[in-house]
């Protein structure tokens, strides 16, 4: 009745919503099954954020974003690495979370480089402070493909580089030139 336009109001309203979600999550999981990285990340988010009528369930969140992230998905690798930067949905593991920064980097995320930069910067997580590496890592930010980076890690960057320019090193030599 209330496809029909028969029922109305803040109930047809909300009934129209649950069931546009279900239909997604319902999209998501078919298709994730059939391989789609994409799907197996949106259900990593609405897992994370408990969204489109799912509960909030950080291990089912951590899940799907290995999934994606194991297929090379970027802002899926950002969040496995969040993950276990912060052990939501699995044990905490610096090193390992490390790892997935770095592969979301490689992998075109902003954020990521942005992350590398600040604990290169600050010296967090058992990093020693390392401006150029630092540097690099923030200059990384400013071509990143995947602009899935925040205004606090971009302020950083800013800041950061404003003090320690980036200079690409130069190459070495090659012995085979002579």
């Amino acid at each position: 009745m209330v496809e029909s336009g028969a029922l109305g109001g803040e109930k047809a309203a909300e009934w129209k919503a649950a069931h546009a979600n279900n239909e997604t999550v319902k999209t998501h999981y078919e298709r994730a099954a059939q391989g789609h990285v994409e799907s197996m990340a949106q259900l990593g988010f609405c897992y994370r954020e408990g969204t489109h009528g799912l509960e909030k369930d950080r291990t089912k969140a951590y899940e799907w974003f290995k999934m994606a992230a194991d297929k090379g998905h970027a802002a899926s690798c950002t969040a496995v690495a969040i993950a276990y930067m912060n052990g939501e949905g699995v044990t905490r593991a610096v090193a390992r979370s490390f790892y997935y920064l770095g592969m979301a980097a490689a992998c075109g995320s902003e954020h990521a480089c942005g992350m590398l930069g600040y604990a290169n910067a600050r010296g967090a997580n058992t990093f020693g402070v390392d401006n150029v590496e630092a540097s690099r890592w923030y200059f990384a930010m400013q071509n990143a493909p995947m602009k899935d980076g925040n205004d606090i890690y971009r302020k950083r960057a800013a800041e950061h580089l404003a003090a320690h320019p980036y200079v690409a090193p130069p190459f070495p030599p090659n012995p085979l030139s002579k």
